[in-house]
């Protein structure tokens, strides 16, 4: 189900504020946590846009936080629906194989 514009509204503050303190980490929290829950509302283009944005961040971001966005994409995946349209939407074409 997607989110009510209010709802949206509440989750987006935080990217709002890490966005003009100049915060990088909170950032990059706030879009993988946005990237989620767009995913699981089913919302797959903010999702990807989301994801791209949190890739995007500059370098002076901890590590572990800036392969974050790597991981949230990994669990993403998992998902067969997101795989799918993912997957079509970036131009890949997987097809099955047998070993």
């Amino acid at each position: 189900m997607a989110p009510t514009d209010g709802t949206r509204g509440r989750r987006d503050q935080a990217l709002e504020i890490a966005q003009e303190l100049g915060y990088p980490v909170g950032k990059a929290v706030a879009l993988g946590t946005l990237c989620l829950a767009a995913m699981y509302g089913g919302e797959y283009d903010r999702a990807v846009q989301l994801i791209r944005q949190a890739q995007q961040i500059p370098a002076d971001v901890p590590g572990w936080i800036a392969r974050g966005g790597s991981v949230v994409l990994a669990a993403a995946l998992n998902r067969p629906e997101f795989r799918a349209y993912f997957l079509s939407r970036e131009g890949w074409h997987v097809h099955a194989c047998q070993v």
